[in-house]
């Protein structure tokens, strides 16, 4: 295969106008400054990738056009008309995307198209390095197949009143094989208009190298005892040959899979012969509370956390039941999904079979909707959720409504289950200093992109069950890229 330029990352769609409620006056405070500026040219959607991704000189040999700024190898979704994007391994929905390399697991992604008419999709996939900036490689260093894939497996709806066109595409296969572990930013564009990106993916790809396990733990500094959660990671380093461990080895950090409050690069605290200790008091994650829970299987049933529903809407309107802040309350255990969801219907009859429910599910307008004494004034409230990819910007934000006192938002979501929570983004956002929306100030830590504090509407209580990903990185010098040479998943227990 040839070593096509990628396609470049458009502009992001203009933030969505959440509706003014019930007829209400509505309050709108700042806007969120975060959503990423990119330019608006897969030859047009992957080439932004390649410009600003690559490391310095590699955007004029790809291109020839001098750099522009800002493309996000964030999860995205560009185009309006795209809904549902998921990517897991098949059958379990709520897995991360993490196979390993050669050990014939794969993933699927999933997305609706709900401009009806089929599209002819292509795929391309980017290596990039630990800090999600794109590699220094050409296509075939780092794939084996052909370097753009043809999306052409896809079902029609069947029940709905929403028509959408679902595409679905499995790999590794013998079109499209990582021969490198590392991060993998998927890109979906539109052959007939490839100066558009329609959406990325982010998913790893492990080795094992090196053996990883990990431990929560209840923090040992009374300021994070009752409200955060301790980390203990133990990496074996076996036969891994390293010249500097500490420059070549990295080790990365995810809670429930979120972007925001991601530790990246963390250096051990300990070297032994044959292992690295991270051990560190400053590696704490606010613990946060169980997600909320709303069950929208049925356009006709009220499920749970449904008030009311409109049928005669076109599409069918949820009103959810109305949230309350609970930062206040004691901590109860109930299971969840960690701010994840899946599709489901009840409304026709009995059914075990999760493709049919695909095809019949209908597209839905929530209502979300958060009761609170007045609008915040030093930042914005954000609906805080998997079904948008976990982002705080402008399209996340809430806005006040002061006839109902309180903060409303809205979204059309496909039938299924879903989690969310309330997020507090202070206009300071992403400074180091902010103990409540994330962990301790250390370097790794720092965000230039804001992190959601959940402590003002959900609490943290140390006793939360979450779920984390130990990620271990190496520098191949050699190879010139960052390798994925071990993972552990593991999960505090309430």
């Amino acid at each position: 295969p040839s070593a096509a330029r990628m396609p470049a990352v458009p502009s992001m769609p203009e933030p969505a106008q959440a509706p003014s409620g019930e007829g209400g006056k509505a309050q709108r405070s700042s806007p969120a400054q975060n959503a990423p500026d990119t330019p608006k040219t897969a030859e047009g959607a992957a080439d932004a990738v390649a410009r600003q991704q690559a490391p310095a000189g590699s955007a004029e040999r790809d291109s020839g056009r001098s750099p522009k700024a800002g493309p996000t190898t964030a999860d995205y979704v560009y185009v309006d008309h795209i809904r549902s994007v998921r990517l897991h391994p098949p059958g379990e929905v709520l897995e991360p995307p993490i196979i390993g390399l050669g050990s014939g697991e794969q993933l699927e992604l999933m997305f609706d198209d709900l401009a009806e008419n089929v599209r002819p999709y292509r795929m391309v996939l980017y290596h990039c390095d630990r800090f999600w900036k794109r590699s220094d490689l050409d296509f075939y260093d780092y794939l084996r197949g052909f370097d753009r894939v043809n999306l052409n497996e896809y079902t029609f709806s069947t029940l709905g009143k929403t028509r959408f066109v679902q595409y679905r595409y499995r790999f590794p296969n013998p079109d499209c094989r990582p021969l490198l572990s590392g991060n993998y930013l998927l890109l979906v564009y539109d052959e007939n208009n490839p100066d558009q990106a329609v959406l990325t993916r982010r998913f790893y790809v492990t080795e094992k190298e090196v053996g990883v396990t990990a431990s929560v733990q209840r923090p040992a500094s009374p300021k994070y005892r009752s409200t955060h959660q301790q980390l203990r990671v133990e990496v074996r380093t076996q036969d891994l040959e390293s010249s500097n461990p500490m420059a070549q080895i990295g080790l990365t950090l995810l809670q429930n899979m979120r972007p925001d409050n991601a530790k990246v690069d963390l250096k051990p605290d300990f070297l032994r012969e044959g292992s690295l200790s991270y051990q560190s008091p400053d590696l704490v994650f606010a613990a946060g509370k169980e997600w909320r829970f709303g069950s929208m299987r049925s356009t006709r049933l009220l499920t749970e956390g449904v008030q009311r529903i409109d049928r005669d809407a076109d599409p069918p309107i949820l009103y959810l039941r109305h949230d309350e802040v609970r930062s206040f309350l004691q901590y109860r255990y109930r299971a969840d999904m960690n701010g994840d969801w899946f599709v489901a219907v009840d409304d026709n009859g009995p059914n075990t079979d999760a493709d049919q429910d695909e095809r019949e599910a209908e597209y839905v307008r929530v209502k979300f909707f958060l009761r609170y004494p007045a609008p915040l004034n030093d930042g914005t409230m954000h609906l805080f959720a998997g079904f948008d990819d976990f982002r705080l910007d402008g399209q996340t934000e809430m806005r006040y409504n002061l006839d109902r006192g309180g903060y409303e938002a809205e979204r059309v979501l496909k039938q299924g289950v879903y989690n969310w929570q309330y997020a507090f983004v202070p206009f300071a956002s992403g400074e180091p200093d902010s103990d409540d929306s994330g962990s301790s100030p250390t370097k790794a830590s720092v965000q230039r992109t804001p992190v959601a504090d959940l402590s003002v509407v959900e609490g943290n209580w140390f006793e939360t069950e979450n779920r984390y990903e130990a990620l271990v990185y190496f520098r191949d010098f050699r190879l010139r890229c960052d390798r994925l040479i071990g993972h552990a998943s593991f999960r505090s227990l309430p």
